[in-house]
């Protein structure tokens, strides 16, 4: 892995970051040296935009793909091992760890970006969901 510090010393510094799903790793040290990284290669006053996995959308998706597994198994139709749900963890789930495809995930409720925003001594200027479709 590459030491993102050393790469932004070699870049002139930026107006406008963008971490998109970068902010994911389920340990809060990586997490905040990726965000303290991200900082270093702005601009004082650059706007840093984030996107992150919501603990919400993980929750409802969990939710309908055991509903959807319960209506396969009423109708007699065994679900393929990749329409399984992953073995859970409740512990980690807690803190916003899932497990997907085998890689543990961070999910953040609005909370949580607001402290870790806070915590990085950045001002949150706007929050906004991001609705992706289905198809």
């Amino acid at each position: 892995m590459s030491e993102p510090h050393k790469l932004a010393a070699c870049m002139p510094p930026a107006d406008l970051g963008l971490c998109a799903n970068v902010l994911i790793s389920p340990e809060p040290r990586t997490r905040e040296a990726i965000l303290q990284a991200m900082m270093a290669c702005c601009k004082p006053g650059a706007t840093l935009l984030l996107l992150v996995p919501a603990m919400r959308s993980i929750v409802l998706t969990r939710s309908l793909h055991t509903r959807w597994v319960a209506e396969r198994r009423r109708q007699k139709l065994k679900p393929s091992p990749l329409e399984m749900q992953e073995a859970r963890n409740s512990a980690e789930e807690k803190r916003g760890i899932f497990s997907l495809d085998g890689v543990r995930t961070k999910h953040y409720t609005v909370s949580e970006m607001h402290d870790l925003i806070k915590r990085a001594g950045l001002e949150l200027v706007e929050y906004k969901r991001v609705e992706y479709g289905w198809e």
